[in-house]
């Protein structure tokens, strides 16, 4: 019963797919098909036919009776050796040989790819598998796999074997349908990379090195009090972009210097807190002249180059058209602040700020 039911809940998870969805197919409860996956109960002999129609399955697949015995187990030991770097000379002789013994389990789809991946591994060139029509075998077994296996971890592996061999063949399009089939999202960015050439193939990689970079930038600032992050975060994206050209990034060192000096307040660092709040200040306006802005805007720098923001976007991402001195009068009434407000320099600050815009009101006006 533990079995069937596994093998059910694998398939329906593959498929993206609830239990209530599966049921309503079945024509039974929901409840039925929980029980089914926890191992409570199994579904009637009736229920197999409808399964396997509906997930694309054999009988054998769906009851777990094509388990590997001990003997298929070894035999995709010894293939799994098969890898860059640890063939030797008597490995790639004897491979015929497995080969053949593999011939004789031909449901097996896991060994079906085991040999896949250890002929694509073979010592040669290139070339020379094409020639002898090693890399059309390794296509076609990953193509049986792909077509026949419910199991989501190799269909995975038999598609990116796959798009690997059909990059190498030169049929770049096709490999790329392939690799988008993939179900990681990383696996699948770094296929779809190598499937392209040129300037499609740059802007790719710096949309990778983008979002990589993002994602780097939301997990470090969630030390948002811990100053040595925040002056890491800082310098990371004065780094990348050396030009000073941030776009996108403006809104990070804006904020970042917000919180770095509050943090030097709590640490009665008075002076560099007022001039934290001074690059605040600084990125601040330099932001505000996006305002206006229309279509692609892009990065200089040379790891983005080839990457940009829509200048509408950002600007409505964070509120509308940007002004320096109304953002600095809503952060600057912060209670963390409050040990700066009679101090000559911060009032000199939001003096300067008052005349760019003494129609908004002081900026200290509020408590």
């Amino acid at each position: 019963m533990e079995n069937i039911g596994k093998r059910i809940k694998e398939l329906r998870r593959a498929r993206d797919m609830t239990q209530e969805r599966l049921a309503e197919y079945l024509n039974v409860s929901f409840q039925a098909i929980s029980k089914w996956e926890t191992g409570i109960a199994a579904p009637d002999l009736s229920m197999i036919a409808p399964l396997t129609k509906f997930f694309g399955v054999t009988s054998d697949e769906l009851l777990g009776l094509n388990e590997p015995d001990e003997e298929t187990e070894a035999l995709m030991e010894e293939l799994r050796a098969y890898r860059p770097g640890k063939i030797t000379r008597e490995m790639a002789e004897r491979f015929p040989e497995l080969e053949q013994r593999a011939a004789a389990h031909p449901t097996d789809l896991r060994l079906t790819y085991e040999v896949a991946a250890a002929e694509y591994h073979l010592p040669g060139t290139m070339d020379r598998k094409k020639e002898s029509g090693v890399l059309a075998d390794v296509e076609k077994r990953c193509h049986a796999v792909i077509e026949r296996t419910a199991d989501p971890s190799l269909r995975d592996d038999a598609l990116y074997l796959l798009a690997e061999t059909l990059i190498l063949t030169g049929r770049r399009e096709e490999a790329k349908q392939y690799a988008e089939a993939h179900s990681s999202e990383d696996t699948r960015a770094r296929l779809i990379l190598r499937c392209l050439e040129g300037d499609e193939w740059l802007s790719c990689q710096q949309r990778l090195v983008y979002g990589s970079l993002n994602h780097f930038l939301n997990m470090l600032v969630q030390r948002i009090d811990h100053l040595p992050t925040l002056e890491m975060i800082e310098n990371i994206i004065k780094t990348i972009f050396p030009d000073g050209n941030y776009l996108g990034y403006y809104p990070r060192l804006i904020m970042g210097s917000l919180w770095q000096a509050r943090a030097l307040v709590r640490e009665g660092e008075y002076d560099r807190a007022v001039e934290k709040l001074r690059a605040f200040v600084a990125y601040a306006r330099d932001y505000e002249k996006l305002n206006g802005k229309r279509g692609h805007l892009s990065y200089t720098s040379p790891a983005l180059d080839h990457w940009g923001e829509n200048a509408e976007a950002l600007i409505r991402a964070n509120g509308g058209p940007f002004h320096a001195e109304e953002y600095a009068r809503q952060w600057f009434t912060l209670p963390d602040l409050k040990p700066l407000r009679e101090r000559d320099d911060f009032k000199t600050l939001c003096a300067e700020l008052e005349e760019e815009g003494t129609s908004r009101g002081p900026v200290t006006s509020r408590e």
